[in-house]
């Protein structure tokens, strides 16, 4: 029952004739200013501010209607016939003026940069206008580009033999727009008739919001608000008819008792429609105010409270607010409940968490403490090779252990390196010696060697780069075997309890879900939603290291140090050169191999060293520089292959298919554009 209620209410605002559109974009304020001359000419100026994107305005201004009949002095000729046509239109200027939101009616008046008429204009331009003559009259397409300010658009004009003598009164009857497609916020007319003494009746059409006022016998005004596009409004008004004693256009006819008679019976219907309109909107406004008070709701008691405010100010209005006034109280006592429970399950849920990152912290996160805790540690903490070194720093492996693993058989003599003479850029052969090796060590023979037993460091980049798939394939063949070598060292924790903690993180989303209310600050559910994230992926990411793996890690790091350090140590507490080499080797994950490179350079030229048998090269010297140019073309190498693989994906995207893809004041009279004139236009 309570959704047929609610549909009945839809439908009955959906078919309202007072049912309001929200327009971002269109006509702001609409100012006209109109003075009635002695010739019966009309001489206008009028303002258009328009705001929105738009490259200018079209402005339509017509000065007859050629669907009207002839006048013949009948009651229908009164209604709207061709004695109302103008013959003609003397555009006098078009010009820009500068607008605000605060802009009114006297803005009209200032004055603006003029507009130059040519024959031809392009999109951006600015201070040009194109003029287009009809058969009723003219059309201006106005260059005055913007992107979201508003802009002013002045036109002054006359329309030429507007005004109609009759045997008792003076007549104006003129369509203000009949066909202006924007929809116009607020629409003021000011209508001066100089010298006019003693009669003066006026009559609008158009929506019936709309007002006109005599102020006096010189000054009708006009005033309308909200008008949708293509609603046409005119407006007529009679005078003493000495005002346009030079006017050539006669009726001879006495007109005033039969306008009188046309316009009554236009209010008559006007009024009419008004007071239907206004039990309309009791009955809506009844209705809703009922389903709030069954309903009682912040949407059901905003949705009622606007309906009540659609009605004219009087006792029905008033009672109806007295009556959601009491239902607010009841909504207001409800919300109050609602926040204490929201805040309730929020602070509860936030204890929560905390308890809960404080227990995950020192269970999964905190480290062990090691038992090595000195500074620095000079051997090699273990056996294992740079990779798996690699992957306890990192958790995974990558082109720098990659380079290590290398330089690692280079220093088990699995590899030889020769320099190759004669090259103006030097280049290094790497030939593989038969040995016994390990699974890992044997998937850096095959990514490097690729079933050759020798390869040119320089050609290695070419390769990966040229036959990329092959290489990235073999790399990732060595990453599986390294991280599964790495794995079985048992360097993490198994930490599998931590998903609770990410189930609670996700009820953080939840909440938020269930509990949003319009009424409780944004800032709340702003703040929930933050540590619901943070503590997400906090508790995603947090890795804990074994007793085995810290213990490893704290010697490594000693290592570390003492390699950062290696220039300022004393040449008795060096370790003997041969362990230089494998410094150099596990330096590489540990990040330091550049500055160790330079240090053992200086250290070298500083004791002399030089070993045959301890290296079957040069001298460490030559080391250093087999170290730093198998580094530099590993890492580069596997770029390289890896952008060519997404360099070929890019063009296979690229390069497939595209998708397809209207008297003595008072109201309007309904109606409006029954006479001559008129016009309109829009944006473009």
């Amino acid at each position: 029952m309570k959704k047929i209620y609610l549909l009945f209410l839809f439908l009955l605002m959906l078919f309202s004739p007072f049912q309001i559109d929200a327009y971002t974009d269109g006509i702001s304020k609409y100012y006209v200013d109109i003075t009635v001359k002695e010739n019966g000419n009309l001489y206008v100026k009028e303002l258009i501010i328009l705001n929105g994107k738009f490259n200018g305005f079209e402005r339509i201004i017509n000065y007859k209607n050629n669907r009207l009949s002839d006048f013949d002095g009948s009651l229908n000729s009164f209604r709207g016939s061709a004695i109302y046509n103008g013959s003609g239109i003397d555009l006098k200027s078009i010009k820009n003026i500068d607008v605000n939101n605060s802009s009114d009616f006297n803005v009209l008046y200032n004055s603006g940069d003029i507009f130059e008429e040519v024959s031809y204009a392009s999109t951006g331009d600015y201070g040009k206008y194109v003029r287009n003559i009809t058969s009723v009259g003219e059309q201006y397409r106005i260059y005055n580009p913007d992107n979201g300010r508003e802009k002013g658009f002045y036109l002054e004009y006359e329309l030429i033999n507007m005004g109609v003598v009759h045997n008792d009164v003076g007549e104006v009857a003129i369509n203000i727009f009949d066909e202006l497609t924007e929809y116009v916020e607020i629409l003021e007319i000011k209508i001066h008739i100089p010298n006019n003494s003693s009669l003066l009746r006026g009559w609008a059409h158009g929506p019936l919001t709309g007002e006109i006022t005599l102020v006096n016998n010189n000054l009708i005004e006009v005033r309308a608000t909200k008008v949708e596009p293509r609603n046409p409004i005119d407006v007529r008004f009679v005078f003493d008819k000495n005002v346009i004693n030079t006017s050539t256009k006669y009726s001879n006819v006495d007109a005033l008792d039969k306008i009188i008679e046309v316009e009554t019976k236009l209010a008559d219907e006007a009024n009419a429609q008004r007071e239907q309109a206004r039990l309309q909107l009791e009955q809506e406004a009844r209705y809703a105010v009922d389903f709030a008070k069954k309903n009682p709701t912040r949407d059901n008691y905003n949705y009622a409270l606007k309906c009540v405010n659609y009605l004219p100010n009087g006792d029905v209005k008033q009672n109806f607010l007295l009556e959601l006034d009491n239902v607010l109280q009841i909504i207001e006592k409800e919300e109050n409940f609602n926040k204490c429970i929201t805040y309730t399950v929020f602070s509860i849920w936030i204890i929560g968490l905390v308890i809960l990152i404080l227990y995950i912290y020192k269970k999964y996160d905190k480290e062990y403490d090691p038992d090595f805790k000195g500074h620095y540690y000079r051997e090699l903490p273990a056996s294992y090779g740079p990779e798996v070194l690699g992957y306890l720093l990192n958790k995974t492996v990558g082109p720098n252990d990659l380079s290590a693993s290398i330089m690692n058989l280079i220093n088990k003599k699995v590899i030889t390196v020769e320099k190759v003479p004669g090259k103006r850029k030097e280049d290094y052969l790497l030939r593989k010696v038969d040995m016994v090796v390990t699974n890992s060590e044997q998937k850096v023979l095959d990514l490097v060697f690729d079933g050759q037993s020798a390869i040119l460091l320089s050609d290695f980049k070419k390769i990966a780069r040229n036959s990329y798939e092959s290489f990235l394939s073999q790399y990732e063949d060595w990453k599986l075997q390294a991280i599964g070598v790495s794995k079985a060292e048992e360097f993490y924790e198994n930490n599998n309890k931590k998903n609770i903690a990410i189930f609670y993180s996700i009820i953080g989303f939840v909440l938020i879900y269930i509990l949003y209310k319009q009424y409780i600050s944004i800032l709340v559910y702003a703040f929930i939603l933050a540590l619901s994230l943070g503590s997400l992926v906090y508790f995603i990411t947090i890795t804990k290291r074994s007793k085995k793996g810290n213990n490893d890690y704290s010697k490594w790091m000693g290592l570390k140090r003492f390699l950062k350090d290696f220039s300022l140590m004393d040449e008795k507490s060096l370790p003997e050169v041969a362990l230089w080499e494998k410094y150099l080797v596990y330096a590489m994950p540990l990040g330091c191999a550049k500055k160790l490179s330079k240090d053992m350079q200086l250290k070298i030229q500083e004791m002399g060293v030089y070993d045959q048998n301890v290296i079957d090269m040069y001298d460490i010297g030559y080391m250093l520089q087999i170290n730093r140019i198998v580094n530099s073309t590993m890492i580069s190498s596997v770029q390289a292959a890896q952008a060519e693989r997404a360099r070929e994906r890019m063009s296979d995207i690229s390069s497939s298919s595209s998708s397809s893809g209207g008297g003595f004041g008072g109201g309007f009279s309904s109606g409006g554009g029954s006479f001559g004139g008129g016009g309109g236009g829009g944006r473009f």
